[in-house]
């Protein structure tokens, strides 16, 4: 499967110098002031980068979200090798057939533990389900450090929302998610944080932004999310976008 995308809740393990970027990202995490909570998807190359984390920064509570921030994605489709039309399904899917299971897997995907998937609203539902309380959360105590180990799906779908201008009711930008904007290259890092927050019907709220971090930069963090993408993969063993 070399050269694919892989992505789903096939519990795909880190490869050794995924684990090597791993225990250098909690080091960094640690020379840059540490930070005050992880949570992280149930699969194995999230855990395992978590955990990593959590070894150089261990007064930070940990959390698991089991079966929660691990996608399902598209299934089948986005292991198959990139072509053309394998592209313009995936698209189709995500922007003009959002309620549309995707295909069956075959039965060498479903060996290799890849499912069906799920319709990208449902993807959806389920992921902004989980953030709505979480945000509130951090709003609460928006000095504090938090991090999210997640998959590159995940981090797609929140920019997203950013495309939308980061709206209470969680409208993103099917476009954006199409040309999946999330990282390429695993183990990046990107600072969500809000300012101007306030009290609102629903809720506390605030003016969300978002930047890539740069963790080789020997300043402090500054409070906020951090949206952590797991290490390398057996099956991105030199980057990409592999989930």
């Amino acid at each position: 499967m070399k050269g694919e995308l892989v992505r789903g809740t096939a519990d795909i393990p880190l490869s050794a110098l995924g684990r090597s970027v791993a225990r250098e990202k909690g080091i960094q995490y640690a020379r840059k002031g540490g930070i005050d909570s992880i949570v992280s998807s149930s699969l194995d190359r999230a855990v395992e980068t978590a955990h990593a984390i959590h070894r150089c920064c261990p007064k930070a509570q940990f959390r698991e979200i089991t079966g929660l921030l691990a996608t399902r994605g598209l299934g089948g489709l986005e292991a198959m090798a990139k072509t053309p039309e394998i592209d313009r399904q995936i698209k189709a899917l995500i922007t003009t057939f959002p309620n549309r299971m995707p295909p069956e897997p075959t039965k060498e995907q479903l060996r290799l533990g890849i499912p069906r998937g799920e319709t990208t609203n449902h993807f959806a539902s389920r992921v902004f389900g989980w953030m709505a309380p979480a945000l509130q959360k951090y709003l609460a105590q928006p000095d504090k450090k938090y991090v999210w180990v997640i998959h590159h799906f995940v981090i797609a779908l929140i920019e997203a929302w950013g495309d939308k201008g980061f709206q209470p009711d969680f409208s993103y930008s099917k476009e954006a998610l199409a040309h999946q904007k999330g990282h390429d290259d695993p183990g990046q890092v990107e600072h969500l944080y809000a300012t101007n927050i306030h009290k609102t019907v629903g809720g506390l709220w605030g003016d969300f932004h978002i930047h890539q971090e740069n963790m080789r930069r020997l300043t402090k963090l500054d409070p906020g999310i951090y949206l952590q993408r797991h290490s390398l993969s057996i099956f991105n063993p030199q980057g990409g976008s592999a989930s």
